[in-house]
């Protein structure tokens, strides 16, 4: 007989005899900028803005292109994630928009280096989404592009928008809103074809990644139809002596699902038995997401997780102190599922 199994069982059951009140409405969808570095993996030129925190919070536009930004330098890769349990997730029209600092120069005209931009569910599978370039040849360092002959990429439309105060050129352009926002918008409904999203590795409903990936635009990338991608290239003059590469300013979520209480895995509102026994079933895996019971965003699930959903144990919708015996309980299910596992 399997000790571990049956033990969690007993537990769950008498989980299920304390009693919960009536259930609370879920928590609702809602906009919010990236406020966690999952990854930075930079490449030549990332000197020039090296610190990735300045990616978190809203834009900071600017008619001369933004400092609040980090460089990705030549093909660097930046991964930004959201508050435990927030994600974006597909809706009406464009659910995301990435904010970089191109510099307008002209009707469609503009000194744009461009991102490739993947999103994920668990961390690991990557959806980027499709892209087309018909820039005819190569450009140099200062050179511009004209941005119309350009799509799916981030870095090709100026950001307006910028959420500082007044004295750092702060405006009150809505910076979810692409129409005043500027910045480089994405639908994840033009992702349903990929094979990721197919297999179901990458759920539009939740994302709780975005990858950025500078191009390297000397014709040796290729887009989604397999023509050479060009943008400005190579080493910029004196005292910064770097390669050119794309800088992010910001990552705004159109179409969001707000975190709900921790220990709400499958977010209807209330934190109960169900909820544990997503928990269980998910012990100690890794990577996980706020479904599977990882309510710190820590991707991993384990008694921390426990601990929290003990905690926030909810009758009629309202957070309080968790049942006497429920501690104690979870404590035990802690310490069968960590002999389980072993």
């Amino acid at each position: 007989m399997n000790r571990g199994v049956t033990a969690t069982c007993v537990v769950t059951a008498l989980l299920a005899q304390v009693e919960a009140g009536p259930k609370a409405e879920a928590a609702g969808a809602e906009s919010f900028f990236a406020s966690r570095v999952v990854e930075l993996s930079p490449g030549p030129g990332n000197d020039l803005f090296p610190d990735p925190a300045l990616a978190l919070g809203g834009p900071r536009g600017t008619p001369g292109g933004s400092l609040d930004v980090v460089t990705l330098g030549v093909q660097g890769t930046l991964v930004l994630g959201f508050a435990p349990g927030q994600a974006i997730t597909d809706a009406d029209g464009a659910d995301l928009i990435v904010f970089e600092n191109p510099i307008a120069v002209g009707e469609n005209l503009a000194f744009a280096e461009l991102v490739r931009v993947g999103v994920s569910t668990n961390g690991v599978d990557y959806a980027f989404f499709p892209t087309r370039c018909d820039v005819p040849g190569p450009v140099g360092p200062y050179g511009v592009i004209d941005t119309s002959l350009v799509s799916g990429f981030a870095g090709a439309t100026p950001t307006y928008a910028n959420v500082g105060d007044a004295q750092d050129g702060g405006n009150e352009l809505d910076p979810f809103d692409p129409a005043q926002a500027g910045g480089d918008a994405f639908d994840l409904a033009d992702l349903t074809d990929d094979p990721l999203v197919v297999s179901g590795a990458v759920d539009l409903g939740r994302i709780y990644y975005v990858r950025l990936v500078d191009v390297l635009g000397d014709g040796s990338e290729s887009d989604s139809l397999g023509q050479p991608v060009y943008d400005p290239t190579g080493e910029m003059d004196p005292p910064w002596s770097l390669p050119v590469s794309a800088d992010i300013d910001a990552i705004s979520v159109i179409h969001g699902l707000a975190a709900p209480t921790g220990g709400d895995a499958n977010r209807d509102g209330e934190v109960n038995v169900q909820d544990l026994s997503i928990l269980a079933s998910n012990w100690q895996k890794n990577p996980a997401v706020w479904e599977e019971g990882d309510f710190n965003g820590d991707a991993v699930v384990n008694v921390q997780d426990l601990s929290l959903l003990a905690t926030t144990w909810s009758a009629g919708g309202t957070v309080v102190p968790a049942p006497p015996a429920l501690p104690l309980l979870g404590l035990g299910l802690a310490a069968l599922l960590v002999r389980r596992t072993r």
